[in-house]
């Protein structure tokens, strides 16, 4: 394998953008799953331990079914079992993380039923918000969805492609509104409970500013004294009122979100620490601080100035530099530790550097006893050389260069060339992420040509027809009744239309051959199929 890398760095802005765009990479997948993981039992035994007590007493159940929280379109009794058994069901589910849309929106269903026909409270607004944030989202890492959702698509179970797409279009399509969401609602209650969006400003309004500011009303911090606004009332000094008001207005807009989320934590904290607090705003400010922690962890969404700023400044940027041939050429042979040391070392001198090594991976050699016992798996010591370096697409001059090297040919849709096409798309999307900085592994197109009608034609119809679905869910292009007439170094041309490409993969079979043994020999010898 031979490497060449440019000293260009990109400029300031961009690189200070990119570093806290790695931050919060790293931020994101190492509290994202455990962030969820303790949302969900913190909303789960609330739940759960609210339809133990009722089953304990379940007299006293029907009466506060009865006489307290009537619900007018059913029986005491019906009320009271359903939700017991919402609570219950849906608690456990969530908590464990299976089925965790439907759960939570049951959940959220049940708690607006409380909030409407019982007793209005802040909490059970905060709680609606995250059950529903959950309902959109489900749940990551840890739990039971994640583990069994990986097969949906393709099993056997009724409605399970149906529902594995309409989760996939919720993760497309609602994620970035949830975010956008979570954001503008953190930023409301902040200004609201600092008394920043008084009655008086709707009071110029044309219309009657009485039912919004009884609304306004409803989802403020209220001291259980006096009625004003809480976070008024407490010993807020002018700094940390300045610097929640001007995160929550960062965070309205996008804008420095992450740090913003980070400063008015910090600010709760403080207010919290300083113990002049209700019990039942110290509550209120625990869901207002898991709805930080999300927007901290998860960051903006595509909805936010920060991402439309990314995508200015890497714009601006332009393909890397040519590297000047008159610069000194620094050839690295190996990319062990020691080529891997010398390579980082350089990386900022003016000079050109190339790493030659047989192999397309770094091997972390004091561990190869654990893979000689089995105690590790082989590509768990050997690190490819592409997340340290950055391939050929990365340091391409042109588009056009670089989207030949990111186009994927492979000709035929039989067994291999399925597999393959699979297999390049599922690395491309989720294998190789984050490990370059000019271009999106996801972006990459892998072509699959094949001449007849549907893919796999030794197989059944209904299995080509899966094949296909699948293949196109992860991405691949599938070209039907579609023939290669001409492959070179530059593209493939497919029907008349020409690819740019500089990888085409295919498979020929060759027929009947005879063995080259026998060949030898000067004999017949036994025919087998054989390969071009």
């Amino acid at each position: 394998m031979t490497s060449s890398i440019s000293p260009a760095s990109p400029r300031l802005p961009a690189r200070v953008i990119e570093s806290g765009n790695q931050v919060g990479r790293m931020l994101s997948a190492a509290a994202s799953a455990p962030l969820d993981l303790i949302i969900r039992l913190w909303l789960a035994q609330g739940f759960v331990l609210s339809a133990i007590l009722k089953l304990t007493d379940w007299n006293t159940a029907i009466l506060l079914a009865t006489y307290e929280y009537p619900v007018s379109w059913m029986s005491p009794a019906q009320a009271a079992w359903t939700g017991v058994g919402v609570e219950l069901i849906g608690g456990l589910l969530l908590a464990v993380g299976l089925a965790t849309r439907p759960a939570a929106l049951a959940l959220a269903a049940l708690t607006l039923v409380v909030h409407v026909e019982y007793h209005e409270l802040n909490s059970n607004l905060y709680t609606i918000g995250l059950l529903l944030s959950l309902a959109l989202t489900g749940a990551r890492g840890l739990s039971l969805d994640q583990l069994l959702g990986k097969g949906m698509g393709d099993s056997a179970l009724p409605g399970g492609l149906l529902l594995h797409r309409a989760y996939a279009l919720l993760d497309r399509h609602a994620l970035p509104l949830v975010y956008l969401l979570q954001r503008l609602l953190v930023a409301l209650v902040l200004l609201t409970a600092l008394g920043q969006l008084a009655p008086q400003l709707l009071a110029s309004a044309s219309y009657d500013p009485q039912p919004l500011a009884a609304w306004f009303g409803r989802i403020t911090f209220l001291d259980p004294g006096d009625g004003s606004p809480l976070l008024q009332t407490a010993a807020v000094g002018s700094v940390l009122r300045g610097l929640l008001v001007a995160s929550a207005l960062l965070l309205a807009a996008g804008l420095a979100t992450r740090m913003a989320a980070l400063v008015a934590l910090l600010c709760l904290l403080s207010v919290a620490l300083q113990g002049e607090l209700a019990p039942l705003v110290s509550s209120e400010l625990t869901f207002l601080a898991s709805l930080l922690l999300l927007i901290l962890v998860h960051g903006p969404g595509v909805l936010a100035t920060d991402e439309w700023l990314k995508r200015g400044l890497q714009g601006q940027q332009g393909p890397l530099p040519a590297i000047d041939p008159a610069l000194p050429h620094v050839v690295v042979v190996g990319a062990g530790f020691g080529g891997l040391a010398v390579v980082a070392g350089l990386r900022r001198s003016r000079c050109r550097i190339t790493l030659v090594d047989q192999h397309n991976y770094h091997l972390f050699q004091p561990l190869l006893y654990q893979v000689a016992t089995a105690g590790l798996s082989p590509a768990d010591i050997a690190t490819p050389v592409r997340e340290h370096l950055r391939e050929m697409a990365e340091t391409a001059n042109s588009d056009a260069e670089r989207t030949a090297w990111m186009n994927f040919v492979i000709v035929g849709a039989g067994p291999t060339g399925v597999e393959l096409a699979g297999a390049i798309a599922e690395l491309a999307r989720h294998g190789m992420s984050g490990e370059f900085r000019q271009i999106d592994p996801a972006q990459a197109r892998v072509i699959l040509v094949q001449s007849a009608e549907r893919v796999l034609p030794s197989f059944p119809v209904s299995l080509s027809a899966a094949t296909q679905r699948s293949l196109t869910a992860l991405g691949v292009d599938v070209r039907l009744n579609s023939r290669v007439e001409a492959i070179d170094a530059q593209g493939v041309t497919v029907s008349g239309l020409r690819i740019p490409a500089h990888c085409a993969l295919g498979r020929r079979c060759g027929g009947i051959a005879g063995s080259r043994v026998a060949r030898r020999r000067g004999g017949q010898g036994r025919s087998h199929p054989g390969r071009a």
